[in-house]
């Protein structure tokens, strides 16, 4: 009896022992845009299969790029080349005959980097002559008997010099190869790393809350010299975070920051780090912090809790092959999108009043999505990945990745509402702390819409889910705009743009005619965008329609302007357009003069915006 204990038990312990992968990337020769990666995997069997990682965690599609592979080689144990073949019907399936003495398989793959799909950007890897990026999922297949959780013993070679960071635990480094501590391969896949010649890391130093790092991998040192009161900002940012979740899911933080204007711009969220891309001056771009890149690291900080930590169930799979239901990404990344524009003005990137013209841009834009009158937003979650890029013709009828800037309007009014609701005495700080405050397992926690129903009405009784649904499910002609009044506000429009869509307009090169003429225009006279049903799209012209001349005169920015102003006189804009060798003349019968929209106070009224974006003490 003890023979057979020991044995089973010698068995077992062997078993668990196999139950592990070894990955060894070689990035020596990132500095040219290229990877190598060694793998070896226990088997039992007389045929591998092998997936190349297809759904990755942040792009919700199944676009990791698959196409950049440079080199796939299978050997056995004793070194022999193996023949391997692809599923015909899937090329991210990869199968390999064995010999029945074979229980060990050694894979190696060359990646090629800096040529990222459309979707893919986020989750590629990238690298030049003083910089890289590393996400795992580019480098490794993993085994299709198992799923995320097996073990994985990852290391990592570096170009001479370089230096590196990552949410991924060092065991041991010697010279430049760095050993990990073991994890599961969704904890690697989880934590990708960036690495350089010249790097900084900035201790955030936040009290009572894990530790929070920010990394810089730059092209030059004097790009890591950020401004102090930038450091202050994020400090801020984190202390801010913690009055909304209270509870860390994570035994620390790290942003991940590559400064290059070689390498694309980027964010990504993992539950431990966030992978962020930007220009290289654009730390020292007193506009770009106002914009994009002063709320980028707070979106993504957001996501650790919002999309990592709490997921919706139907994103939540145990594999990266398995399809994912996007359904709920008006919460996913609505909700992100709302409380990091939050967390960015508390944070100090900029002012409430700096961000109500920013806000007015993006409700603007929602009103002219004339795709909602068949297309609800959530059909723009399912379809997500085939709308990542921009349409370049009649965008308005096709519509974008709406989830992110209509469901922070959503999210805004449920806000409000829940304020106006209870009197002042609760918000969506009170949501958050329920939803988000279910312990410091690190874990992800899936959760589906009838929890987010059960959660608001335990805040605020009110029938959540037919007002949800109505916003989500259901085609619209208009876009609902009650939140703006639960804001304290009203739409007006004058004749002179907010002064932060002149200095758009300028560094963009365009003008926004889109609320007198429905019309976008290029500094050079291109037609950018027509809004359908207003006076452009009725007068015949299209996107991509050259105009050459307005009222007789050669087509300006100041004439166009002049032109505009003077239809309350003349009644009508005169423009020659020429398309494919063809001169024609449209009239556009208008009188209305500029307009631009604006949010004005309601006297009288508490002013929910302002207060729901400042700092909480």
């Amino acid at each position: 009896m003890r023979l057979i204990l020991a044995l089973f038990l010698a068995t077992l312990l062997s078993i668990q022992a196999e139950d592990y992968m070894t990955l060894h990337v070689d990035a020596t020769d990132l500095t040219r845009g290229l990877l190598t990666s060694e793998m070896e995997i226990h088997t039992s069997d007389t045929e591998i299969v092998m997936w190349y990682p297809k759904w990755i965690p942040g792009i919700h599609g199944p676009r990791n790029p698959v196409e950049n592979l440079g080199g796939v080689y299978f050997y056995s144990e004793k070194g022999e080349k193996l023949k391997w073949h692809r599923n015909s019907h899937e090329p991210f399936r990869f199968i390999c005959k064995l010999d029945q003495d074979t229980k060990k398989v050694r894979i190696k793959l060359r990646y090629i980097c800096n040529q990222p799909n459309g979707n893919s950007t986020g989750v590629d890897s990238y690298g030049n002559s003083q910089m890289g990026v590393i996400n795992w999922n580019t480098v490794l297949l993993y085994p299709a008997w198992k799923n995320n959780q097996i073990k994985v013993r990852t290391k990592l070679t570096l170009p001479k010099g370089w230096k590196y960071a990552s949410a991924l635990q060092t065991k041991s480094q010697e010279k430049q190869t760095i050993t990990f501590k073991t994890t599961t391969l969704e904890e690697l896949i989880d934590c990708p790393l960036i690495c350089g010649q010249y790097f900084r890391t900035v201790d955030l130093k936040v009290n009572n809350f894990p530790p929070h790092y920010l990394h810089l991998v730059a092209e030059s040192s004097s790009d890591l010299n950020i401004p102090e009161k930038l450091i202050q900002k994020y400090r801020r940012c984190v202390q801010q975070a913690q009055k909304i979740f209270f509870k860390p899911h994570f035994r620390e933080y790290h942003f991940l920051v590559f400064m290059s204007n070689r390498l694309p711009s980027m964010g990504l969220e993992h539950l431990s780090s966030s992978l962020n891309g930007i220009g290289e001056k654009d730390f020292f771009n007193a506009w770009s912090l106002k914009g994009w890149v002063g709320s980028l690291l707070p979106h993504e900080y957001v996501h650790s809790w919002c999309g990592k930590y709490r997921r919706p169930i139907g994103m939540h799979t145990p594999d990266y092959h398995s399809n994912k239901d996007t359904r709920l990404l008006w919460i996913y990344e609505g909700l992100t999108t709302y409380l990091g524009e939050v967390l960015a003005v508390r944070s100090g990137f900029l002012t409430p009043e700096e961000y109500i013209p920013r806000f007015t841009r993006k409700l603007n834009y929602l009103m002219k999505q004339t795709g909602r009158s068949w297309r609800p937003l959530e059909d723009t979650c399912v379809c997500t990945y085939t709308l990542r890029q921009r349409s370049k013709n009649w965008g308005v009828w096709r519509r974008g990745q709406d989830y992110y800037d209509e469901g922070l309007l959503l999210w805004l009014e449920i806000d409000t509402m829940i304020r106006h609701r209870s009197f002042g005495e609760k918000s969506l700080d009170d949501f958050c702390i329920q939803f988000f405050g279910k312990g410091n397992s690190g874990q992800a926690l899936a959760f589906d819409l009838l929890e987010v129903y059960q959660i608001l009405d335990n805040i605020v009784q009110y029938d959540w889910k037919n007002f949800i649904e109505g916003r989500i499910k259901e085609p619209k002609d208009k876009l609902p705009l009650n939140l703006v009044n639960l804001c304290g506000y009203r739409m007006i429009y004058t004749n002179k743009a907010s002064r932060y869509l002149q200095e758009l307009q300028r560094r963009r090169k365009y003008i926004d005619a889109s609320d007198s003429l429905g019309i976008l225009f290029s500094y050079d006279g291109q037609i950018r965008k027509i809004i359908p049903g207003m006076v452009g799209d009725q007068s015949g012209i299209a996107p991509g329609m050259q105009v050459t001349g307005i009222n007789g005169q050669k087509f300006t920015v100041s004439n166009l302007e002049n032109a505009i102003a003077n239809s309350i006189v003349t009644g009508k804009i005169e423009l020659l357009v020429f398309e494919r060798y063809t001169y024609k003349i449209l009239t556009l019968k208008y009188d209305g003069g500029a307009k631009y929209l604006h949010l004005e106070r309601v006297p009288n009224s508490p002013d929910m915006l302002t207060k729901i974006l400042r700092p909480v003490k």
